[in-house]
């Protein structure tokens, strides 16, 4: 046997994505990243009671004004941890840890300074970002300082995402869940007390983005002392751009996904402007930034728990267990998310009060918005979970394709014709949504029965 061979085995043999029974593996990975999702989702709750409650319209807008921040750090962020971590999780599978630990060091550099450049950028330049983002003039004296401190915040939640992908990625999916439910508790204090107690502005949430999950990079010095395969060494923290290089390749449908997501937001702002009035760029923001935003996390949790054994059972070409892995996360996302839509849809009401739209005309323009918008939610979230699949398996081609697909090809061109062509003003917004969900479910559907074929090829040819 050769000593390549016996590597990639004695590899496949110490680690769970290799050898654990895919459903217990599920369970094991996906629930851990499930209670750090499940924290993360209270905190989006409570961040919704305070800030609508404490701030009213004026501050429901200012963070439906600075979400496409938001969705830029996460494509930036987000984007080059999924990147670096498929190209570790498949070195790993390789059997060549050292390479896998190389990928995280220079990766810690590397996204610690490009988004501290980032940030410069956002607090010198806070006026010209916050009017490109549509942001009234008479807004700006409460978006200014919003926007700078994002700019602070903004390096920090870059490592913080990397470490959290990597904890898991060590075999220790009990922090990578524990430090997102730390900062997410403290997070709330902050916003209870600064808003409703102390009556600050909107801008004191600026802070609770930050440190909220910025606040996970306090994970840095576990692998500096006790890390088992991604321990830090300053010998290995150089830039090494043939490994970034890769990273960068892998991660940009993601980018593709979150940017896209971004320019989603400003068509949708612009088709409320055209269409709407400011209560229903309220009501939207209600409904993007936290009922979809819970959905979405609750997604996130299936696939990102298993996202890194799809690369390494990949890597080692273990196709029945990719196949199985494919078919249970598929199943799993659609059946968990669209529980969660039927609770909100049940509870609309509540729903809306609880966000500090119990009021009219808020109140009658959510209900409607919601009931619609959220319908097919579970459905087109699918297409997220074929494209992390397709970036973890290196058909990176077909990941952007899927990760832009939902909401810039099929939810706003939806959107865009029902507005424009057939003339359904405000309806048309809320159910190009809907109808751009189905699609997205219908183009997934077709996806997932081509890859299961081909998989079932690889299988008979082993």
């Amino acid at each position: 046997m050769s000593e390549k061979v016996e590597k990639v085995e004695k590899a496949a043999s110490d680690h769970d994505f290799g050898t654990m029974p895919i459903r217990k593996m599920i369970l094991k990975y996906a629930g851990m990243m499930f209670i750090g999702g499940f924290a993360q989702v209270i905190m989006v709750i409570f961040e919704g009671i305070i800030i609508g409650n404490a701030t009213g319209a004026d501050g429901l807008a200012c963070v439906g004004w600075v979400m496409p921040l938001e969705n830029l750090q996460l494509a930036i962020g987000g984007g080059f941890t999924i990147g670096a971590g498929t190209l570790a999780s498949i070195k790993m599978g390789e059997g060549d840890e050292e390479g896998a630990r190389k990928v995280f060091n220079t990766s810690v550099t590397f996204i610690g300074l490009l988004l501290l450049i980032l940030g410069i950028g956002l607090m010198v330049f806070p006026v010209q970002v916050a009017k490109f983002l549509g942001t009234p003039d008479e807004y700006l004296y409460l978006m200014v300082p919003f926007i700078r401190i994002f700019g602070v915040g903004y390096p920090f939640t870059g490592l913080a995402q990397l470490t959290n992908r990597f904890l898991a990625m060590d075999e220790r999916p009990d922090l990578s869940a524990l430090w997102p439910t730390v900062f997410a508790v403290l997070g709330v204090i902050w916003l209870f007390v600064t808003l409703s107690v102390m009556h600050f502005s909107i801008v004191a949430a600026g802070w609770y983005y930050a440190f909220s999950v910025g606040g996970w990079a306090i994970a840095l010095p576990y692998f500096i002392r006790k890390s088992k395969r991604f321990k830090l060494e300053r010998s290995l923290m150089g830039l090494n751009w043939k490994l970034l290089g890769e990273s960068i390749k892998i991660c940009i449908p993601y980018v593709c996904i979150q940017g896209s997501t971004a320019v989603f937001s400003v068509i949708v702002n612009n088709l409320l402007g055209k269409v709407g009035t400011p209560v229903h760029v309220a009501a939207y923001a209600i409904l993007s930034g936290y009922v979809i935003y819970i959905l979405n996390m609750f997604n996130q949790a299936v696939v990102s728990g298993t996202a890194p054994a799809i690369s390494y059972n990949y890597g080692e070409k273990l196709w029945s267990r990719l196949k199985e892995l494919l078919i249970t996360d598929y199943i799993v996302q659609i059946v968990l998310v669209g529980i969660v839509t039927i609770i909100f849809e049940i509870f609309a009401d509540q729903t809306l009060i609880m966000f500090g739209a119990g009021e009219e005309p808020l109140y009658s323009v959510g209900k409607e918005a919601l009931r619609i918008i959220i319908a097919a939610c579970a459905l087109g979230g699918s297409m997220g979970l074929m494209s992390t699949y397709y970036v973890s398996t290196y058909k990176l081609g077909l990941a952007t394709f899927t990760g832009v697909g939902r909401y810039l090809i099929f939810v706003a061109a939806f959107m865009l014709l029902f507005v424009n062509v057939f003339d359904m003003g405000i309806l048309g917004v809320w159910y190009g949504q809907t109808a751009g969900d189905i699609a997205s479910f219908i183009c997934t559907l077709i996806l997932l029965f081509l890859e299961i074929k081909s998989l079932n090829k690889l299988i008979a040819a082993q």
